[in-house]
């Protein structure tokens, strides 16, 4: 999960453990931001995720956050198409089906996973809209020879992962095309509550003053409070 407020957008890692609620990833997601990000917070309500600006005022037009991972929640995912099998010198092959069509924005995000290391690769659009056959060559360009032991190309709007040997069938592997605000399904935020200018006034500031410095070593312990449990650092 990315957020941005127009700035270097911050990653998150989400792990899904078998079949989870949208309501459990959406509590995952805000315990994962939490208060990292400067200025913003995060809240789960139900399987929503709300980040809430901490200082009012005008609307940033620039805050996103998008998914590049959704784990089956629309983006379109590889299937298994020839087993490997040793026995019949087989090599297995994955294949992603891209949709005929993409809108522009991107870019868009494509993870392939052996089920131990993934690899992803991001491709733009540059047309409205591009054809499948269009990315698909752009995918395969992007990942090249970086996947070790696999071969990517492309058939038309599908994107090709051959394994280089015959093995056994690895049911691990597999591909996902994951839009980043590209209309593919991917989820993507939206503001449900628009910022308004602060009203004139002054806020509080309390001001601790170090008089002295350090004698000897050790901690310093400070606390503050605004009436509540105090924070101590």
């Amino acid at each position: 999960v990315y957020f941005t407020d127009g700035g270097v957008p911050v990653q998150k890692n989400i792990y899904i453990l078998g079949t989870e609620t949208a309501a459990e990833v959406a509590s995952k997601i805000a315990v994962a931001y939490g208060t990292s990000v400067a200025g913003w917070g995060a809240e789960a309500d139900g399987s929503r995720v709300h980040f809430t600006s901490q200082t009012p005022g005008t609307n940033n037009e620039n805050v996103r956050i998008y998914a590049l991972e959704a784990s089956g929640v629309g983006a379109p995912s590889s299937t298994l198409e020839v087993p490997g099998n040793p026995a019949t010198n087989t090599s297995q092959v994955i294949t992603l089906r891209l949709p005929n069509s993409e809108s522009d924005h991107g870019p868009i995000g494509i993870k392939f996973t052996d089920g131990i290391s993934s690899w992803t690769a991001y491709v733009s659009m540059m047309g409205s809209p591009e054809t499948g056959s269009d990315l698909a060559d752009k995918i395969v360009s992007a990942f090249g020879s970086t996947i070790p032991n696999w071969i990517v190309s492309s058939r038309g709007s599908e994107v090709i992962f051959t394994a280089k040997f015959p093995a056994e069938n690895n049911i691990k592997a597999m591909a996902r095309l994951s839009g980043l605000n590209t209309g593919i399904g991917m989820p993507d935020s939206s503001i449900t509550s628009v910022g308004t200018a602060p009203l004139q006034g002054t806020a509080q500031i309390a001001t601790l003053v170090i008089e002295n410095g350090a004698t000897a070593p050790g901690s310093y312990y400070v606390y503050f409070t605004d009436g509540g449990v105090p924070v101590q650092k």
